[in-house]
């Protein structure tokens, strides 16, 4: 992944081909003997900016159809390639990020609620929506708009919670109404 990518583009419903992603700066990890597929294909950074990116092509829709959990689609494409003579990921996941807990994952999506930038019902699950919330988050506070659910993004949601919170407001004397 290049520096400075644009993570917006890390969406299921934007599909480019390959030509298109390699003209964004995106790389191949290893060399094919295979020719470039001419198909297109969506970008999944299951880790966010620190950790690897996978352009995704049909065959992986196929897999999520059987389980629609991203990280089995991506084990069973993985451990495809690697019966084959694949070599293991190029780029390792960030070790540094611990995943959430549920209560965690409910509570940041309760906080992007109360910010507007989520419109579903929180339940600790994370999907398109909430990964969609989280690049908006990100966005607004300058960070990598990667969609990535790390200890730090829940903790800048609980400090902007906080930052509203401790907001000075008019105090109770100014909305008396002498008799």
């Amino acid at each position: 992944m290049p520096q400075g990518f644009d993570y917006i583009l890390a969406d299921r419903a934007k599909t480019m081909t390959m030509a298109q992603w390699e003209h964004l700066g995106i790389k191949r990890a290893a060399a094919s003997r295979s020719p470039k597929p001419p198909k297109k294909a969506y970008l999944l950074a299951p880790a966010g900016a620190e950790g690897p990116g996978f352009l995704m092509l049909q065959n992986f829709r196929v897999i999520m159809k059987y389980n629609p959990a991203e990280a089995y689609a991506l084990a069973i494409g993985h451990f495809a390639d690697r019966l084959r003579g694949g070599a293991p990921f190029a780029q390792p996941w960030p070790r540094q990020e611990r995943e959430l807990s549920r209560s965690e994952r409910l509570e940041l999506q309760q906080l992007l609620v109360q910010r507007g930038f989520y419109r579903g019902t929180p339940d600790g699950q994370f999907g398109g929506e909430t990964r969609q919330a989280l690049r908006s988050f990100q966005a607004s506070i300058g960070a990598p708009a990667d969609g990535f659910a790390s200890a730090g993004v829940l903790e800048r949601l609980r400090a902007t919670e906080t930052a509203v919170l401790a907001r000075p407001t008019a105090p109770l004397s100014d909305f008396c109404v002498n008799p």
